[in-house]
């Protein structure tokens, strides 16, 4: 069992996995829980109907946004070092990918074209071929990812979830209060 006074302690967590593995969501959860502020990156990343920004700008705007004193920050949106530099806790969510192509068809078909909390209001929910191709090809970069998350200098915990169950486990052990 993991020591409860992980997220209570933490002024930053990250938050990141593949497309569908439920990054928004247990932010979500942790923000309301913490009492941080929330930063879904793709708020900030994109613009209307999905523009992407420069990436310098895109940078610039980033290392405003981890120079917070706190935050519950989800999303990819590159830069990983400059991020999990910042963190006090990182959680990979690191969940099969069938169903996280699963969960991002059924939020496509269940958001049509309507914006979710977690994006811009002038960005509708629509899956591109290019985001599904991301999607389908995420779990390629998670060996990459993990060895950036783990070799950064500074002292962080990092918590992978596999599954599902992993993840309610967490949210039992970490989110709800304890009866003690």
């Amino acid at each position: 069992m993991r020591d409860k006074s992980i997220l209570t302690h933490a002024k930053r967590i990250l938050i990141l996995g593949p497309p569908g593995a439920g990054k928004s969501t247990l932010a979500e959860k942790i923000a309301r829980a913490t009492g941080l502020p929330l930063i879904h990156l793709d708020h900030y990343f994109f613009g209307a109907n999905w523009a992407q920004p420069n990436p310098e700008a895109w940078r610039k705007h980033l290392e405003e946004l981890v120079t917070q004193d706190t935050w519950v920050m989800e999303g990819q949106r590159n830069n990983l070092s400059l991020r999990t530099m910042r963190a006090d806790v990182v959680i990979y969510l690191d969940l099969p990918l069938v169903l996280c192509l699963w969960r991002v068809v059924k939020r496509r078909l269940r958001t049509h074209h309507t914006p979710r909390s977690s994006k811009r209001e002038d960005c509708p929910e629509v899956i591109t071929w290019p985001f599904f191709k991301y999607a389908l090809t995420f779990n390629a970069k998670r060996s990459w990812m993990l060895e950036t998350i783990f070799s950064q200098p500074g002292e962080r915990h990092v918590i992978v979830l596999g599954s599902p169950n992993d993840v309610e486990a967490f949210e039992r052990e970490e989110l709800l209060p304890s009866p003690f």
